[in-house]
């Protein structure tokens, strides 16, 4: 691991494009161990298997529904008038806390109801057949 950061450190800064493809193969094997973890051994890194992480999980689709919208409105409306690093800092840390209410909202009142709807009617199909009672003579 350390001659890894090591080659990554020693490319010179005008190489960008090789710097991009030691990024893109580093994010791609943090993206893969986990899943080939969880392929070989149906175990999980207690970082991604928590109670916070569950959270995330079950609302994720609302997080990615509301966070674009969200931010794009709030930049259209205020800009970066307060400087970059203010606007970045309070983007981060005021439509990170919006953007998990909203999901949270979006779970409990649309989600959540529309698939206890969906149950029976889903589970209907998947039910194993009956296996027929043996009868002994």
């Amino acid at each position: 691991m350390r001659r890894l950061i090591g080659v990554f450190i020693s490319i010179p800064v005008r190489d960008y494009g090789l710097r991009l493809v030691f990024i893109s193969l580093g994010c791609g094997a943090l993206l893969g161990a986990p899943l080939i973890l969880q392929w070989t051994t149906g175990g999980c890194w207690w970082v991604l298997n928590n109670p916070v992480m569950r959270w995330l999980g079950v609302r994720s689709y609302g997080i990615y529904l509301i966070h674009l919208g969200l931010m794009t409105h709030v930049l259209a409306r205020f800009g970066t008038s307060h400087g970059v690093k203010s606007t970045f800092v309070l983007l981060l840390i005021g439509l990170t806390a919006a953007t998990l209410l909203g999901a949270e909202l979006l779970w409990r009142f649309v989600e959540h109801p529309a698939l206890q709807r969906r149950l029976p009617w889903r589970q209907a199909e998947f039910k194993q057949p009956a296996t027929p009672a043996t009868v002994e003579p």
